[in-house]
């Protein structure tokens, strides 16, 4: 994170949660910080009591909700949000 550090008015967003099954490494270094993580193609990979760990703990004002474009083997995010 010494990009943030260096440039502490940068807005940083991230995709897919902030990874591509690094989970371990997004909880470590992302979760709780003042990133943007958007949640488009991960919550379909990740298990989904993790998924909503890593979402719980991150501001709600960074969490941004995207849809990618369906094709073979996507997913419907909408899914996950269903009780």
């Amino acid at each position: 994170m010494e990009v943030k550090k260096r440039f502490p008015e940068l807005k940083l967003v991230t995709t897919h949660l902030g990874s591509w099954e690094q989970w371990k490494e997004v909880e470590e270094l992302l979760m709780g910080k003042p990133i943007f993580m958007e949640i488009s193609c991960s919550l379909e990979s990740l298990d989904k009591n993790r998924a909503r760990e890593i979402i719980l703990n991150h501001p709600r004002d960074y969490i941004l909700f995207a849809q990618t474009l369906h094709g073979p083997g996507r997913g419907d995010t909408r899914a996950f949000a269903e009780p």
